[in-house]
């Protein structure tokens, strides 16, 4: 800096204020953006909802619903092709990033667009007056203020209760991945920046902020986070406050510190309506009139690694298929309003592993009843009101996804709110005992099935710990004769299956809902590629596809 011109130093101090706001410029562009396209689509969502006006158009032939059946190309279809091309192109090509993780293009696109416009800020306009080009009297500096000026829009995307999901549309668990993310593209920066510093007693102390979010960095990879989810959570808390409070020490000597302390506003009005959420959901459980019976869950294993647990519904709690909600139980937590999530449901399905998990299946193996709040719902409802042919994809517990979808759609199709006329349910599980968690409800439904919804029930056993299946409670005699059974050994072949599913529904619109493994979510997204619903195949009366992954976990 000593040997900066004062032309330098007067360009090093305007660039180093005004190029964070160039980048919140942007971000606010992109997200406006987004934002357009999901209240467009809502209101296309509605419009549709209105004009197929089911109350009084009796369910239709398949294949009179065809609107070109020869296969020549119709102009007609061609803004739903564009559509159909668009989501095959940014939702189901993935990149795979080792065995059990991979990403979509859109999640690509969204990164690298944001990693140059944040390097591109970083590293413009650093040539000195004399010629020098890159000078670190520029870029040192810069460097730190644009990572600093991102850490509020980090602490957003990190909180379950954030005005950028209900702008988007799009759910805090899938805003996470950008989170990591801009974490780790801010991380880079900062030791750019203090790659430029001298040693002062406030960059002594801003140092050690990164050496505590170094840590975080490296405990946040994903075998970490997947193998001892619940250390990684509370270093997660631990380092944040750390490096947030070393953070604004640092910045606030060159006043940079109005960056960091929304940060903490961010994360309180969080906390502040999570508590909100939770008093008004479990508010018999903080009154001193409740009864002590209230807010129980009784718990069953319904094998060595599931466990069924089911809660009466509190009054103030209503969610919709699709949502999920965290489940806190002070008697097996460890902190007393520790959440963790799982899809509601009739009831919930819970895999074990490690952690609370592990403790909830202690308490399971001896039938005991725990003291459960609900805090949520999360999410948004699946709405497949305006879709005549649903198919609906779970792996193991991932079935607490779909069977609501299943419930919901039928109890809509009665009431006139939904067109769907064939629903296909498939459910891969390992133990038949799996099976028999959902047979009674499947049973309690089939009678009330409209006549005009045909559902096909696939269920797959995987497992080779039963000799036979005996489910004899769920069989063809017990159900509707709208509904069609079927039970078989062995992994479903899921391409087969889909593409059938799609050549039945041309001409017509489809959704696949999906909960499951990385393997299945990543089976159906290459299923549903461009050979089935490519720009030309839905031009010439191809299904129209919508297709929703649901991923949501720790890791």
């Amino acid at each position: 800096m000593a040997d900066a011109s004062g032309s330098d130093v007067s360009n090093l101090i305007e660039r180093t204020e005004t190029y964070p706001y160039y980048m919140w410029y942007f971000t606010a562009c992109f997200l406006g953006v987004v934002s357009l396209c999901n209240f467009s689509s809502l209101l296309f969502s509605k419009i549709s909802r209105s004009s197929f006006a089911v109350s009084s158009t009796p369910h239709s032939d398949p294949e009179k619903n065809a609107s070109n059946p020869n296969g020549a190309i119709s102009f007609s279809r061609l803004p739903m092709a564009i559509v159909n091309t668009f989501r095959v192109l940014a939702y189901r090509t993935t990149i795979n990033i080792g065995s059990s993780f991979s990403i979509n293009l859109a999640e690509v696109v969204v990164s690298v667009v944001y990693i140059v416009a944040l390097y591109t800020l970083a590293f413009i306009n650093t040539t000195t007056s004399d010629g020098r080009s890159l000078s670190i009297t520029f870029w040192s500096s810069r460097a730190g203020t644009l990572a600093t000026s991102q850490l509020p829009l980090i602490v957003a995307l990190g909180t379950k209760n954030n005005v950028i999901s209900v702008l988007t549309g799009v759910g805090y668990e899938k805003l996470n991945f950008i989170h990591r993310m801009i974490s780790r593209v801010v991380f880079i920066l900062l030791w750019i920046h203090a790659g430029g510093m001298n040693a002062d007693h406030f960059i002594i102390v801003g140092f050690m902020a990164l050496l505590a979010f170094t840590l975080l960095i490296v405990i946040s990879i994903r075998p970490v986070r997947g193998r001892a989810y619940e250390f990684f959570f509370y270093m997660h808390c631990a380092l944040a406050i750390i490096f947030l409070g070393g953070g604004y020490y640092h910045a606030n000597t060159e006043h940079y510190g109005a960056y960091i302390w929304p940060c903490f506003l961010i994360w309180g009005l969080d906390r502040f309506v999570r508590i909100i959420r939770l008093v008004t959901c479990n508010h018999s459980y903080f009154s001193p009139l409740s009864k002590s019976s209230e807010m129980e869950a009784s718990t069953k294993l319904i094998t060595s690694d599931l466990i069924c647990l089911t809660i009466q519904r509190p009054p103030h709690f209503n969610w919709s298929p699709g949502q999920f909600a965290y489940l806190v139980a002070p008697g097996v937590s460890l902190l007393p309003f520790e959440g963790h999530p799982f899809t509601i449901e009739l009831v919930f399905l819970i895999n074990v592993r490690d952690g609370f998990t592990k403790r909830l299946h202690e308490v399971a193996t001896k039938g005991e009843t725990i003291k459960v709040l609900l805090d949520g719902p999360y999410g948004s409802r699946v709405d497949v009101d305006t879709f005549d042919n649903i198919v609906l994809v779970a792996g193991g517990s991932g079935v607490t996804y779909t069977l609501p979808i299943l419930l919901d759609t039928i109890a809509r199709v009665r009431s006139n709110k939904s067109k769907c006329e064939r629903i296909v349910f498939i459910w891969s599980v390992r133990d038949a005992a799996h099976l028999r968690s959902i047979s009674p409800t499947l049973i309690s439904i089939s009678n009330h099935i409209h006549p005009s919804l045909k559902i096909e029930l696939r269920l797959f056993v995987t497992g080779s710990n039963d000799v036979d299946i005996d489910l004899s409670e769920l069989s063809p005699s017990t159900l509707s004769s709208f509904v069609h059974l079927s039970i078989s050994r062995g992994r479903p072949n899921l391409p087969a299956i889909l593409e059938a599913e799609v050549e039945q529904a041309r001409g017509r619109d489809m959704c696949v809902a999906v909960c499951g493994s990385q393997a299945i979510a990543n089976t159906v997204r290459r299923t549903l590629g461009f050979h089935v619903t490519g720009l030309m195949t839905v031009m010439k009366s191809g299904a129209n596809i919508s297709l929703h992954v649901e991923s949501f976990g720790y890791a």
